[in-house]
């Protein structure tokens, strides 16, 4: 059975109203839609936190398992892929 994910699932639009619901603070203020573009960067941060504890959990099972090498080729590989330099981060629009 596939996996789906919220990206799959929703448009752009809907993964800001979702954001809305995981972050109700965004709500406040949120005159003439003004935290779209904030709650869709919160969507975003969400899913990558969410692959990166995931990759953590991996590592640490790996490492519990004994293959240690493996944990931290995972580990260094999740920090070179998701791991962000300040010049990349900014703010995301949506179209």
């Amino acid at each position: 059975m596939p996996i789906f994910r919220s990206r799959d699932l929703y448009t752009k639009e809907g993964l800001v109203d979702l954001a809305f619901k995981d972050h109700p603070g965004l709500r406040i203020g949120n005159l003439f839609g003004l935290n779209r573009n904030a709650a869709y960067e919160a969507f975003l941060e969400d899913e990558r936190a969410g692959k990166i504890r995931d990759l953590d959990d991996t590592a640490l099972a790996f490492a519990v398992g004994g293959d240690t090498d493996e944990a931290k080729m995972i580990l260094e590989e999740t920090g070179d892929t998701f791991i962000r330099d300040i010049d990349e981060s900014g703010p995301v629009h949506i179209k």
